[in-house]
């Protein structure tokens, strides 16, 4: 379990009440009524058979990373939108419900990967943004697809989106939405000198390479220095296990209301 760090006693309690009634809590989190960890490979040892994030979908995104590629993940919105999170916090007990008599699904999402000369970074579930670094210089960004394919513009990045992300930075830069569960990423070009369109493309390795110092953003949550020259390459990550109670319940209908 990973709780948003900041909750107020008075929004987190009621939820870790409802649930250790149910299950065993387990957290490297100082949380009242959940057994504490001191680190992640010691949790680990346990038997764990769900992960539970309790916040926004940045907490999901950070239990993600952490979690052993075959447990499943829920998440219980207490944050904004929580266009990730599947449990609301007035649904918890409607949860815990489904989950002991298993009326839910498993849901597999895509997640990537990238890869560069002096780093490696954990699975991404939302996106990957190569963006420039020095804000006087508009870089020549070149884009090598596996499947032959090759563009190079100037412009001031490039986000490359999962189906999941694909609501969130990608969504901003006027990209298009993707179904959740599709098997395809999709690639924005972010203020591009020469107007480009998103393009959706299979999850097959992409190298991305520019003329300047680049910053690569993974999932909004860590940052990678890219020389010039130095090639980022993205491939297809370890899938990410969701737990779906509503199947009409889609990203989709939280972002267009």
């Amino acid at each position: 379990m990973l709780a948003k760090p900041g909750l107020k006693d008075e929004e987190l309690a009621p939820v870790i009440a409802q649930l250790e009634e149910a299950f065993e809590l387990h957290s490297v989190q100082d949380l009242k009524g959940v057994v504490k960890h001191e680190s992640w490979a010691d949790l680990f040892k346990e038997s764990i058979s769900l992960g539970i994030s309790v916040g926004g979908d940045g907490t999901l995104i950070a239990l993600a990373k952490r979690l052993p590629r075959t447990v499943p993940i829920v998440g219980i919105n207490l944050g904004g939108r929580g266009v990730i999170a599947e449990v609301e916090r007035n649904e918890v007990g409607e949860f815990i419900n489904a989950f002991l008599s298993n009326s839910y699904t498993i849901e597999r999402r895509l997640r990537l990967r990238a890869q560069a000369t002096g780093f490696e970074t954990p699975n991404v579930l939302n996106e990957a943004y190569l963006q420039r670094a020095n804000f006087n210089v508009t870089p020549t960004i070149t884009v090598e697809f596996s499947f032959g394919f090759k563009i190079s513009k100037r412009m001031d990045g490039i986000i490359i989106s999962t189906p999941t992300g694909s609501t969130g930075y990608n969504s901003s830069n006027n990209g298009p939405l993707l179904y959740e569960s599709l098997d395809a990423v999709v690639m924005s070009f972010v203020m591009s000198i020469d107007r480009l369109p998103p393009l959706v493309v299979p999850p097959e390795p992409i190298r991305v390479y520019a003329n300047d110092y680049m910053y690569l953003i993974t999932d909004g949550q860590e940052r990678y220095e890219v020389r010039p020259s130095e090639e980022v390459t993205l491939t297809r990550g370890d899938d990410l296990y969701f737990v779906k109670l509503k199947l009409n319940q889609r990203q989709i209908s939280k972002v267009i209301k």
